[in-house]
């Protein structure tokens, strides 16, 4: 509609963008790779592997969900930031335990390291894209404020579902990371 098109571009607009590429990447490498494939979370060997795919699930939703919901400012902006951060010492975490965790079922697979790669990659970009945008909102009054995406409609939903079944997806494999037989 004309209304939509006349709104100017919002700068963290492309975060948003960023993560619900790389949200809808990471939810076909959860489900295929981790739960179906190999089923991780089910694996002794797997178990620490497993807990930094949860952590990741659910630091990803609650911050996209924020960022398709609010602008952070103040001490939102460093939550949020503080977020990503998390996220990035998870993703190193998980890089260092997958050999291990991978070896008896023959190494990470090719595809999968490749998912691996271009999801860090787009979720790098996200984080650095978030810095420089809400950089001169780092000092305002901590708030969470409406935010109004230039996005289309469709979008900022789809999005949201994503966070949720991020988050979803993180609570799944917590379940079946707790209901499977204790290492021995």
């Amino acid at each position: 509609d004309g209304a939509r098109a006349a709104r100017p571009w919002v700068p963290m607009d492309l975060v948003v963008a960023l993560f619900i590429v790389s949200g809808t990447i990471g939810a076909a490498d959860i489900l295929y790779y981790h739960l179906y494939k190999f089923r991780l979370a089910r694996r002794r060997g797997s178990r620490a592997e497993t807990v930094t795919h949860l952590l990741r699930s659910f630091a990803f939703g609650v911050g996209v969900w924020t960022l398709l919901s609010y602008e952070p400012r103040g001490g939102w902006f460093w939550a949020v930031a503080a977020l990503f951060a998390f996220d990035f010492v998870d993703e190193i975490v998980d890089v260092l335990l997958e050999p291990k965790s991978r070896e008896a079922l023959g190494g990470l697979p090719g595809r999968e390291y490749l998912v691996h790669v271009v999801c860090t990659t787009l979720n790098g970009g996200a984080w650095v894209t978030f810095l420089a945008v809400g950089w001169s909102q780092r000092l305002a009054t901590t708030a969470l404020v409406a935010r109004h995406s230039a996005l289309p409609s469709w979008v900022v939903l789809d999005g949201k579902v994503i966070a949720v079944n991020a988050i979803f997806l993180g609570g799944l494999e917590l379940a079946l990371l707790v209901t499977a037989p204790a290492p021995a």
